[in-house]
């Protein structure tokens, strides 16, 4: 996840917006981001067959992913010290 988001969000001028996204969800989910990335990805890409071909010809964009995943690391570090990742949104 995170070399998908580092590869598709390039560095304006000296500013790495994708690297400093990605360091703010580091230190707010902490060493709860293993899980919350694959609970992100798990239930957000889980599909059928069709619907696995119609996603690959309509691939989110790597700062649309980011910002769901900075979205809803900061709602589940505000809500709770354990984070209830089934309460978050993936679109």
């Amino acid at each position: 996840m995170k070399n998908f988001i580092m590869r598709g969000i390039k560095p304006d001028g000296n500013i790495d917006s994708a690297k400093v996204t990605w360091e703010e969800i580091e230190r707010l989910l902490g060493n709860n981001i293993e899980r919350f990335v694959k609970h992100y990805a798990t239930h957000k890409y889980r599909t059928s067959t069709l619907a696995h071909k119609e996603r690959r010809e309509n691939k989110s964009s790597a700062k649309e992913t980011i910002g769901t995943l900075i979205q809803n690391a900061r709602k589940s570090n505000s809500e709770n010290s354990e984070p209830d990742f089934q309460q978050l949104s993936l679109f």
